[in-house]
């Protein structure tokens, strides 16, 4: 860091705090208070590269996730990032979990048209630690499905980042002890390349008091510059060198002599490019087949090789019109860092609401009856899909954590805790939920609220689809999809989106049905429910829709995974219809009062056939195989929704917990295709673009012969917490 270079402009008289004393009340008391802050409560940032903003329906959104700490370095605080998809009602559609490793993570979210009609909907990024600040902290992005954007998304690259003009932040004030005016005002402007002027305007009853104002700079959680000033005049202008600030935005925030904050100025710095990223298309002998190979170099504004890791788009769309918030340096360095500093200045309290999450973990207490912590009891964690079996003991606080856990889909754990004696009696498990943060889109325009709940049973007919005519080169070809009117159940899990359903039941229906067992509800009021035989054994019997047999989900909690059929006595099969008395058991166990709502999935079914499998019945089928209409038709699925949203058995079973339905999204690897038919305008997506010690590397992939251009775009960060961009025009003919 530079030290402070400070020129008097005017002829005043301006006191600063040369002694390093730290009593209160002196400068480098106040000083030590930020310095101490900063340390003990780090920031992240975070910034997702997405391919594009206009997108096909049931095309894919490729994304790459960069998670860094105030310097742009990777993160070593947080591994865990929710990403969620939210539309324009503020509902959000789909939440995951991106395991981050060095600072990175990458995968790929499918726009189903039954989750994801045309319109607008927003990606949202942060970890559980920016909880603790404001969403101003969070990543979010708006991208359009099904219809071109209009010009409103779209902005004009207009070179490098500069500084703002001479205008001050309308922030908020501390109430005057000296009138109703704010104390005084900070405002500045650039003289020339290398300085700024910082001007403090003083109101007349702290310069008649000759009182005193603390002036601090800083950015990225470091103390760029002090300064004690005592108001003699009601202007003080300081000439400051602007290479004593990193790049980005530097607030200059004022304080009076009992540390209350005043006012503050936040001003964005440019200084010389951080890197420079040459792309060249290198001549290919696979040119005739469509193959394209990219040399690409990045070098800092030295000139001296960059290595890193960046993410690169390449979509035929050959404009040189980025999408909006696109560029990771623009969107890092603007990362709004405000404090509320009267409260920090008198507390002593560190953020700890929300903390830190090294890695996922499932955490909990364990309770007696009395709601005492239980220390030292055994609590177990199980898992059918994929296989995990975990134990641990809970500490003096009653407390338990499991972690190192492998790859997952989706989330069906059943926790168990026993009190000394090896029962569950008595203890009661109580597990952290990370719920999504409150909803805020960067819109101030009114929002419409959810449609009206339609309180009849909606018996919808299988999703038409129709391909729409062929449009203009220029324009996205839609994937039309007619859905009815939809019900909205709260904290329903349905894999299609809430009410998506073929069959729907809220509250209201249920509660007009009166008191029964949910398997009475299920019979009376679900279209040809009924115990039927099943195809696989004749003298076996389930449940079934029709000729499907169901398979039901509660809360997220697939019944068929957690089914363990008894062990054989001396080689003899298990008894028969063992998995029918399961199911009946736990319908049984609730009663239409515990329910909310009950979906019907017996032709939008794909989604849970790929996700849950088709578990007992027909355990020949491969769940991660291409779903045909042959498995589809013989399989029905029914989510239903419970008061307390923590699946089967927990509300009434002591010492039991269950955590469900919370889904992962992983690293998927694009593959290229030619079809000159596509309708999807992403040609490659390459999220783990690593450059050699020489600042080099090489890239290719397939185009489309009949395309005259495409843009690439490539970004990331290098191993020293540079930030790159480079947007550029790839023409093929």
């Amino acid at each position: 860091m530079h030290r402070l270079y400070l020129a008097f402009v005017l002829t005043l008289f301006i006191s600063t705090a040369l002694c390093q004393d730290k009593k209160p009340g002196s400068l480098n008391d106040l000083k030590a208070k930020i310095g101490h802050y900063f340390e003990n409560n780090p920031s992240d940032k975070i910034f997702l590269h997405i391919d594009k903003h206009s997108y096909s329906t049931a095309e894919t959104v490729w994304i790459k996730a960069y998670l860094t700490d105030a310097h742009f370095k990777h993160s070593n605080k947080n591994g865990v990032v929710y990403l969620e998809f939210i539309d324009s009602q503020k509902r959000i559609i789909t939440r995951k979990v991106m395991r981050v490793y060095s600072g990175v993570a990458s995968t790929g979210i499918n726009l189903d048209p039954v989750s994801f009609p045309n319109g607008e909907y927003y990606v949202r990024a942060y970890t559980n630690w920016m909880r603790n600040f404001s969403s101003d902290h969070f990543f979010i992005q708006k991208i359009v499905v099904g219809k071109s954007s209009d010009s409103s998304t779209l902005t004009s690259v207009k070179g490098d980042i500069s500084i703002t003009k001479s205008t001050a932040e309308k922030a908020k004030q501390l109430p005057s002890i000296f009138s109703q005016l704010p104390i005084a005002t900070v405002e500045s402007e650039e003289l020339g390349n290398d300085s700024l002027k910082v001007t403090i305007k003083a109101n007349p009853d702290l310069v008649a008091k000759k009182g005193i104002l603390y002036l601090v700079g800083y950015a990225r959680e470091t103390v760029c510059i002090n300064a004690r000033l005592l108001m003699l005049k009601s202007q003080v202008t300081l000439k400051i060198a602007k290479n004593i600030f990193p790049t980005g935005i530097t607030r200059i925030a004022l304080f009076d002599d009992q540390y209350r904050y005043v006012n503050e100025l936040p001003i964005l710095i440019n200084v010389p490019k951080h890197v420079n990223i040459d792309i060249k298309s290198e001549a290919s002998p696979n040119k005739k087949e469509g193959i394209v190979t990219l040399a690409i170099q990045v070098k800092d504004s030295e000139g001296k090789p960059i290595m890193g890791n960046f993410s690169i788009a390449i979509t035929n769309d050959d404009t040189l019109i980025p999408d909006t918030g696109s560029r990771i340096d623009q969107s890092l360095f603007k990362t709004n860092d405000r404090y509320d500093w009267n409260k920090i200045l008198t507390s002593d309290t560190l953020l700890n609401k929300y903390p830190f999450e090294r890695e996922f973990t499932v955490r909990g207490k364990v309770k007696s009856i009395i709601n005492a912590p239980v220390k030292n009891t055994l609590v177990s964690l199980f898992s059918s899909r994929p296989l995990i079996a975990k134990q641990v003991a809970t500490d003096e606080q009653g407390s338990f954590i499991f972690n190192d856990f492998p790859q997952l889909d989706t989330t069906n754990f059943f926790i168990q805790a026993v009190n000394k004696n090896g029962k569950s009696f008595n203890v009661a498990v109580e597990l952290e939920r990370n719920d999504a943060a409150k909803v805020e889109l960067p819109s101030t325009e009114s929002r419409p609220e959810s449609n009206a709940v339609d309180t009849t049973i909606v018996s919808n007919q299988p999703l038409v689809q129709t391909l729409p005519e062929t449009k203009a080169a220029d324009a996205i070809a839609l994937q039309e999809v007619s859905i009815s009117a939809r019900k909205f159940i709260k904290g329903s899990k349905n894999l299609n989106g809430i009410g998506n359903a073929d069959q729907v039941m809220d509250e209201n229906d249920i509660a007009k049905a009166g008191k029964m067992s949910l398997e009475e509800l299920l019979k009376r009021k679900i279209d040809g429910f009924a115990v039927r035989g099943t195809f696989k054994k004749f003298n076996e019997v389930d449940y079934h829709i029709n000729k499907k047999i169901v398979h039901f989900v509660i809360d997220g909690v697939y019944l068929d995974n957690i089914y363990l059929p008894p062990p054989p006595a001396g080689g003899a099969p298990p008894p028969p219809n063992d998995h029918y008395v399961f199911v009946k058991n736990v319908l049984g166990y609730f009663n239409s009062g515990d329910i909310t709502g009950i979906e019907v999935l017996s032709y939008r079914n794909a989604l849970y056939v790929t996700n849950y499998g088709i578990g007992n019945a027909t355990n020949s089928y491969n769940a991660a195989s291409t779903v045909s209409n042959e498995i589809t038709d013989l399989h029905a699925y029914i989510e239903i929704t419970t008061q307390s949203k923590q699946g089967p058995y927990l509300s009434k079973s002591p010492g039991i917990a269950t955590l469900t339905g919370l889904q992962f999204a992983n690293p998927i690897k694009y593959i290229s295709s030619t079809d000159s038919e596509s309708k999807f305008s992403t040609i490659h997506w390459e999220p783990n673009f690593k450059t050699n010690k020489q600042g080099e590397g090489k890239l290719s992939f397939p185009i489309k012969l009949k395309d005259a251009g495409y843009k690439i775009i490539i970004q990331g960060i290098s191993t020293e917490g540079l930030l790159g961009y480079k947007m550029d025009k790839l023409e093929t003919n």
